[in-house]
């Protein structure tokens, strides 16, 4: 371990730094933690890398910790900043509060990742807080890509008591969540929960029945999403993008999609859903702002802000699309026709004439050549209905015998 504690006392923050590293790895039940109790003030973790720095953390309990329990104290600041940060198989950063909700005033620290690529495969980052004590932020920045799977891996904001619950803040540009992964802010007492921001998105794909983007309270109401697009936001298989309030007579959150420049799409596929409930309160509204939004036909692909009792008032949703001229495109025709006779040539002239000829047109206008072959074979009738089959004749014949009929026609 490394780390700081302070016990039954209140003294300034202690520092645990560690930098210019190239791998930082934590394995095995490892930590870095800074812990205080009672009214103590738990230092901060600053980890700041190298140009190309990793930092992995593997394993169950292998954390990074700042933690404040009991009392009045509050927990500390985790920093990280390196290029890429991989937590996995139950490890986990977390800021946290824990006692007894009614005896303390406990303030969970804020959790700031700064990393080109984040990958959390069964990983956890926590911010939980207890009491009447507010929530730390959590918040994702410098990010190309931030990649979330797995039943136990997820960003979570927590609270547990009186104080409001922390905030999450994302700005990434592709974001991943599959296999159950989650982003989620909730309450399980009687405060609001986090709100959950997605900031200078290009690509959102949420896939999985249990993968979730979502904001959820027992009993109060239930924070926000607000999420600004790019490019593509895509549910598919279950996925989801929620907010509710579960019991009594809280509200559902808002749920607000943008899209930013000129091309950006919603798209719903195979039963994925997104709803702003409650129970006994008043649903969330959802307003959607995009280019486009697509719910193909098959499955349940649900947009929705509903009320599961006969108490509670539905939400309003909303979709903001622009105007699109549907003759956009379609040229004009021209009001007068030409005569086709006068701009076509006899097909015979040049049989009658021997003079040139040049045809104009494209692969479907232009007619069959006189002086080609016929391209099957023909079969001749006698009176005696007798058939002479496989008789293979020159098209230039049969040319020549129509046009020399049509000029006897003539004459």
């Amino acid at each position: 371990m490394i780390g700081s504690k302070t016990n039954f006392g209140v003294q300034e923050r202690p520092l645990v730094t560690v930098r210019d590293f190239d791998l930082l790895e934590i394995n095995g039940g490892s930590e870095i933690a800074t812990r205080t109790t009672d009214t103590g003030r738990a230092g901060h973790i600053e980890l700041e890398g190298g140009a190309y720095a990793r930092i992995i953390l593997n394993g169950e309990e292998s954390q990074i910790d700042a933690s404040a329990s009991g009392g009045s104290s509050i927990a500390g600041n985790i920093t990280i900043k390196a290029t890429s940060v991989t937590i996995r198989d139950g490890g986990e950063i977390q800021a946290t509060t824990t006692g007894d909700s009614e005896q303390i005033n406990l303030k969970s620290g804020d959790i700031t990742i700064n990393a080109r690529q984040i990958d959390l495969a069964d990983g956890k980052i926590i911010n939980q807080n207890s009491g009447t004590g507010s929530g730390g932020k959590v918040v994702i920045e410098g990010n190309d890509r931030l990649t979330i799977s797995g039943k136990e891996g997820g960003i979570f904001s927590r609270t547990f008591g009186e104080g409001a619950g922390g905030e999450i803040e994302i700005h990434s540009d592709s974001i991943t969540i599959a296999d159950g992964g989650r982003i989620t802010a909730s309450s399980f007492g009687s405060a609001v929960s986090g709100n959950i921001t997605i900031s200078d998105n290009r690509q959102l794909s949420v896939s999985g029945e249990a993968s979730v983007i979502g904001v959820d309270t027992i009993g109060s109401d239930a924070g926000n999403i607000n999420i600004t697009s790019r490019g593509l936001v895509h549910l598919l298989d279950g996925g989801a993008i929620t907010t509710s309030s579960k019991r009594g007579e809280g509200n559902g959150g808002a749920i607000h999609i943008t899209g930013t420049g000129k091309r950006n799409l919603l798209l719903l596929t195979e039963d994925s859903r997104i709803t702003a409930n409650t129970a006994a309160g008043t649903g969330g509204n959802i307003f959607i702002k995009m280019q486009s939004v697509l719910r193909p036909m098959g499955g349940e692909n649900n947009i929705q802000a509903k009320a599961k009792t006969a108490q509670g008032v539905d939400g309003v949703v909303e979709f903001q699309t622009p105007d699109v001229d549907a003759t956009t495109g379609i040229l004009q025709l021209p009001e007068n026709f030409h005569d086709a006779s006068a701009l076509l040539n006899n097909r015979c002239v040049s049989q009658a004439s021997h003079a040139s000829s040049l045809h104009i047109g494209n692969r479907q206008g232009v007619g069959a050549s006189p002086d080609a072959l016929l391209a099957g074979y023909g079969s001749i009738r006698s009176e005696k209905r007798v058939e002479i089959a496989a008789l293979r004749i020159p098209r230039r014949s049969l040319g020549a015998s129509l046009c020399s009929r049509e000029r006897l026609n003539q004459r």
